[in-house]
C-alpha cells in the first residue's frame, strides 16, 4: 500500500535527522512535526491511513527515536530544562495574510457575541449544576457539545471565504440555538427527552464529553 512505503519514507528521514543533529549538536534531539489535522482525511483521503502506519512504525524497536510527550521530555533523566530557550510565538495563522482576518471580519464578526454569550451561559450551568445526574447530567453535556459545535472555526472561516456561507450560517444557527433551548429547560427544570435524544443521536460526539470541565 502507498500510503505504509510513504509512512516508512517519512520515518527514515527523521531517523536520518536524528542521526545529523546528534552528531552535530550533540544532544538527544526532539523534533515537533506540527500539521493541520483536516489535511488527513479531507484533503488526503489515505491520511488517516498514513498515519495508523506511521505511528505503528515508530513503536518498532529498532529505531532510533520515538514518540514523547513535552512534559516526558523535559523530565529525562540528564535532561536540564533551564538550557533550553523560551520563545513565544507572536499571533498568527495559516489564514490568509497570516492571521486572523478570515475568521473575523466585516462578514462574520457578529457571530462572537453569541459565541461569547453560549460559553457564558454553559459555565453558568456547570457551576449552578455541579453533581447532576440522570437526564440533567445528559442535557448538561449535550448542551457542551452544543458550545464546542457552535465554536468550529470552520463556520466563520466559510463565512469570510465567501464559499457556502449559507451552509455555515445555517449551522451555527442551528448550534446556537439548540444550545439555548436547552439552556431554558434545564433552567426551568424541564427537560424533554425526546427533544434530548433527538439531539444527542444527530450531534452526539464526544461521547465521553463532562459538562463539568466549563466550572470556574
Amino acid at each position: 500500500m502507498r500510503a505504509a512505503e510513504h509512512a516508512e519514507h517519512f520515518i527514515r528521514g527523521r531517523e536520518a535527522q536524528v542521526d545529523l543533529l546528534s552528531r552535530k549538536l550533540k544532544i538527544r534531539p526532539v523534533i515537533s512535526a506540527t500539521y493541520d489535522a483536516e489535511l488527513f482525511g479531507h484533503w488526503w483521503f489515505e491520511g488517516p491511513e498514513w498515519l495508523n502506519f506511521l505511528l505503528r512504525g515508530i513503536d518498532d524497536v529498532r529505531r532510533n527515536f520515538r514518540t514523547v510527550k513535552p512534559s516526558e521530555y523535559l523530565s529525562l533523566k540528564g535532561h536540564r530544562p533551564s538550557c533550553l530557550p523560551v520563545c513565544e510565538p507572536s499571533m498568527s495563522s495559516w489564514g490568509d495574510k497570516g492571521y486572523s482576518e478570515r475568521w473575523l471580519n466585516e462578514a462574520n464578526d457578529y457571530v462572537y457575541r453569541h459565541l461569547y454569550k453560549v460559553v457564558e451561559r454553559m459555565t453558568y450551568l456547570a457551576g449552578r449544576f455541579p453533581d447532576s445526574a440522570g437526564i440533567l447530567q445528559r442535557a448538561l453535556n449535550q448542551a457542551a457539545r452544543e458550545v464546542l459545535l457552535s465554536q468550529h472555526s470552520d463556520w466563520t472561516f466559510i463565512m469570510g471565504n465567501g464559499t457556502h456561507s449559507g451552509y455555515a450560517k445555517r449551522r451555527l444557527k442551528e448550534h446556537v440555538g439548540r444550545f439555548n433551548f436547552l439552556y431554558e429547560s434545564i433552567i426551568s427544570g424541564e427537560v424533554s427527552e425526546k427533544s434530548l435524544k433527538e439531539m444527542e443521536e444527530g450531534y452526539g460526539l464526544f461521547k465521553d464529553i463532562d459538562y463539568r470541565v466549563y466550572r470556574c
